[in-house]
C-alpha cells in the first residue's frame, strides 16, 4: 500500500473518470458545494471535478496530482491523512477535515469522504470520494460556541451575585469572563470611589495575580479580597476615569496617556481601558492587558452585555453595602425607647378614655405638632395630615372608634410636610371606656426602597428574559442552518448515491452504494433530530397548540402509552417566549414520565383565558415521594424539572406537583401572558 497519493500524467482512466462525472453531476456539486475525485491505483491517475478543482484552488486546464496536493496539506495533519487513505484502500467508508493552503485563498478547512472504488472483477483500483470547503461553516460554529459562552458566563454572574457570595467572588467571575472573552492575559475590574477631597481614585475588586517573580511578592502582594488602590490619573488607568472613555492602546510604550510598569514588571503589549457607567454615574472600569492582536471597537461592542451586567453588579454591591451599614447602625444603637423610635422614625400616641393624650417626641417631629398638644379624638389628628389626606382619615377614624369585632386599623397617609406615614390603630376598651394606642411611623424612604427593588427585579427579570431570548434565537439559527445547509447537503448525497445504486453493474458496488445510502438516511434523521431538539419549529410552523399535540403524540406513541389532549389556546395572546416556556415544560414532563413513570395513560390540558396560560400533564404512573413534591426546589427530582422551573419563574409563572406513591403525577405550570409584573 502506498503511503501517499503518487502523481500521474491524465491516462484513459482519468478520462473515463471524468467522463463519468458528466451530466448531471456538475448540478449537484455546484447546489451542494461538493466537489468529486477518483484516483486510480494501478494506472496512477487522479481526476477531480470542476468543483473539486476549484476547492482545490486548481485551474480548469492545470495539471493536478495528489502529490502536489498533499503537499498543501498542513504538515501537522498529514499524519491523519494516510490514516483515512489506509482505511479506505482497506475497504471502509470514511471521512476526514484537513487544514488546506489554498493558491489564492490561503490556508481553508477540507472535508473529505470517500470510499473504495473496484472493477468489474471485484478488485481493488482505487478510492472515489467527495469533498467539500467547510471554513465557513466552522468559523461559525465558534461564533456560536463564543456567543454561548458569553451567555453562560453572565447567567454565572448573575448567579453568583444573587447567591451566597462575598464581593470579591462576585468581581472574580466577572473577570474570570473579561479575561476569557478578550483572550487577555491579565486584567482587573474595580470601583471608581472619591476621597475626602472628591478627588477619584480607583479600587479594584479583583486583580490578577501581580508578583512576577519571587523578589517582587514581597514589594507587590495581591490582597486575598482583592482590593488594590491606584490614585494616579496620569496613567492608561486614569485617562479611563477621567475622560469616562473607552482607552485603546495596542502600543502603550508610545502612548503619551500611558505612566509606564513598575521595574521588572513583564511587557505591556496591549491594554483596554472600559468605564463602567450606571445611567450618567461612573461607577467602575475594567481593565484587560496583552491580549494577541491588541483590542479594537468591535471586541468592546461584543462586551457590551458584560459591561451592562459588571456596572449592575457594582451598583447591586453599593446596594448591598449601604444596607449593611444601615443595620449595622441600628444593631449598635441602644434601644431605649425615644432612641429606638428616633432610629425607626416611629411615633406614639396615647388618648385614654378620658379624652388626655400623650405622644412621644418623635410623634411631634412627624407630625409637625407641639408636644404639649392634646388630642382628645382621632379626628384632630386630621389638621397635622396634607389636605388630599383628610377626607380618607376621617373614615379612618369613624372606622377606628366604631365597635366591631375587629381592634387593629392599619393605613399609610401623608403628613403635611409630604412624608408617608405608616398608622396603626389599637382600640381597646373596659369599665372605664374606649382608649386608643397609636403608631405613626416614617416610611417614606422603605417605599422609595422598596419601588427600586421591585424596579431592579423588574430590570433583572427582563435582562433573564433578554438573555433567553437572545440564546432560543443562537438556537432557532444553528437548528436552522443544520436544516437548510448540511441537511440539504446530505440530502444531496443521498440522491446521488441512490442514482448510483440504480446504475452499478455489480453486486458489490451496488452494496457498497446500498450501505453508504443506509449510513446518509441516518444521518439525515440523526441531523434532524438535533434541529429539534435546538428549536422546536413546530411551534413557528403550526402554533403552540399543534406542537404540544403533535409532541404528545410523538413522545408517547413510540412507548405504546395511551393519550389524551385537551387545548384550548388562543394562538394570538400567547408571546413567543410564554409558547416557548410552554412547549420546554410539556417536554420535561413527558420525559420524565417515559424514564419513571411506567404509566400507561397520560392527560395533557392546556387552556388560555386571557391572563394566564395552565398547563397540566397527569399520568397514572407510580408516583412520586411526598417530600419531593412538597420542596419548592425540586433538587431530588432531576435537573430538568429544576431547569424547567427557573425558565417558567424567570416569566412571572409558577411549576408545582401534584403526587402520591402509586397515583401519578400531575404537573401544573401557570404562566402570565402579559409583561412581567
Amino acid at each position: 500500500m502506498q503511503s501517499q497519493f503518487p502523481s500521474v500524467s491524465p491516462g484513459r482512466d482519468s478520462r473515463a473518470a471524468e467522463a463519468s462525472s458528466s451530466g448531471a453531476l456538475p448540478y449537484i456539486e455546484e447546489m451542494t458545494a461538493f466537489g468529486s475525485f477518483t484516483l486510480i491505483l494501478n494506472r496512477a491517475s487522479f481526476t477531480a471535478s470542476d468543483m473539486a478543482r476549484s476547492i482545490f484552488g486548481v485551474g480548469p486546464q492545470e495539471r493536478i496530482s495528489a502529490r502536489s496536493l498533499l503537499k498543501r496539506i498542513h504538515p501537522s495533519e498529514r499524519k491523519s491523512l494516510w490514516t483515512w487513505q489506509r482505511r479506505i484502500l482497506s475497504g471502509h467508508l470514511d471521512s476526514v477535515e484537513l487544514r488546506f493552503a489554498h493558491t489564492t485563498r490561503g490556508q481553508r478547512v477540507l472535508l473529505s469522504t470517500a470510499r473504495p472504488l473496484y472493477d468489474e472483477r471485484g478488485a481493488l483500483i482505487g478510492l472515489h470520494g467527495v469533498c467539500r470547503d467547510v471554513t465557513d461553516e466552522r468559523a461559525r460554529e465558534r461564533i456560536a460556541a463564543r456567543t454561548n459562552k458569553l451567555l453562560m458566563g453572565l447567567v454565572d454572574a448573575q448567579r453568583a451575585f444573587f447567591g451566597e457570595s462575598t464581593e470579591h467572588q462576585r468581581f472574580q467571575h466577572l473577570l474570570a469572563l473579561l479575561l476569557a472573552q478578550t483572550e487577555s492575559s491579565f486584567g482587573f475590574i474595580g470601583e471608581i470611589l472619591n476621597d475626602e477631597h472628591g478627588a477619584q481614585y480607583l479600587q479594584t475588586g479583583a486583580i490578577t495575580d501581580l508578583p512576577w517573580s519571587d523578589d517582587s511578592r514581597p514589594l507587590y502582594p495581591t490582597p486575598e479580597n482583592g482590593r488594590m488602590i491606584f490614585r494616579n490619573p496620569d496613567t492608561l488607568f486614569g485617562a479611563v476615569w477621567r475622560s469616562r472613555e473607552v482607552v485603546i492602546a495596542n502600543s502603550p510604550e508610545t502612548d503619551r496617556r500611558a505612566g509606564g510598569v513598575p521595574k521588572g514588571h513583564p511587557a505591556l503589549r496591549s491594554f483596554l481601558g472600559i468605564p463602567l457607567l450606571s445611567g450618567d454615574d461612573l461607577v467602575g472600569m475594567v481593565g484587560v492587558a496583552n491580549r494577541p492582536g491588541g483590542y479594537d471597537e468591535e471586541l468592546v461592542r461584543w462586551l457590551a452585555p458584560v459591561l451592562s451586567e459588571s456596572a449592575a453588579v457594582i451598583s447591586g454591591i453599593r446596594t448591598a453595602r449601604a444596607r449593611a451599614r444601615a443595620e449595622r447602625d441600628l444593631a449598635e444603637k441602644t434601644f431605649s425607647l425615644e432612641e429606638a423610635q428616633e432610629l425607626a422614625r416611629l411615633g406614639s400616641l396615647q388618648i385614654d378614655s378620658r379624652g388626655s393624650s400623650r405622644a412621644s417626641p418623635m410623634l411631634a417631629h412627624l407630625l409637625g405638632m407641639n408636644l404639649e398638644t392634646q388630642i382628645s379624638s382621632l379626628e384632630q389628628i386630621d389638621q397635622y395630615l396634607h389636605a388630599s389626606a383628610q377626607i380618607a382619615w376621617h373614615r379612618f377614624a369613624r372606622r377606628a372608634s366604631t365597635p366591631s369585632a375587629s381592634k387593629i386599623y392599619e393605613d399609610e397617609f401623608r403628613s403635611q410636610s409630604g412624608r408617608l406615614l405608616a398608622v396603626r390603630v389599637l382600640r381597646l376598651q373596659d369599665d372605664k371606656g374606649v382608649s386608643f394606642r397609636c403608631t405613626f411611623q416614617d416610611v417614606t424612604e422603605r417605599r422609595e426602597m422598596e419601588s427600586a427593588l421591585r424596579a431592579s427585579e423588574q430590570r433583572r427579570a427582563r435582562l433573564w428574559e433578554r438573555l433567553t431570548a437572545v440564546q432560543d434565537e443562537e438556537r432557532r439559527r444553528i437548528s436552522r442552518e443544520l436544516h437548510d445547509h448540511a441537511g440539504s447537503s446530505l440530502a444531496a448525497i443521498l440522491l446521488r448515491c441512490r442514482a448510483l445504486e440504480l446504475s452499478a453493474t455489480d453486486e458489490a458496488s451496488r452494496h457498497s452504494v446500498q450501505e453508504l445510502s443506509l449510513q446518509l438516511d441516518r444521518c439525515l434523521g440523526d441531523l434532524a433530530r438535533l434541529a429539534r431538539g435546538l428549536h422546536p419549529s413546530a411551534i413557528d410552523e403550526l402554533g403552540i397548540g399543534p406542537a404540544l399535540r403533535q409532541l404528545a403524540h410523538s413522545t408517547l406513541s413510540a412507548a405504546a402509552i395511551e393519550s389524551d389532549v385537551d387545548l384550548r389556546i388562543d394562538e394570538d395572546g400567547v408571546s413567543n417566549p410564554v409558547k416557548l416556556a410552554l412547549y420546554r415544560a410539556a417536554q420535561e414532563a413527558l420525559t420524565n414520565i417515559l424514564k419513571h413513570s411506567q404509566a400507561t395513560h397520560v392527560s395533557m390540558f392546556c387552556v388560555t383565558d386571557g391572563l394566564l396560560a395552565t398547563l397540566e400533564i397527569e399520568d397514572n404512573g407510580r408516583g412520586l415521594q411526598t417530600e419531593l413534591t412538597e420542596r419548592p426546589s425540586f433538587s431530588n427530582t432531576g435537573l430538568g424539572l429544576v431547569g424547567m422551573r427557573e425558565r417558567v419563574e424567570l416569566l412571572g409563572g409558577v411549576v408545582y406537583i401534584d403526587s402520591q406513591p402509586g397515583k401519578g403525577v400531575k404537573v401544573v405550570t401557570r404562566l402570565p401572558l402579559g409583561p412581567i409584573r
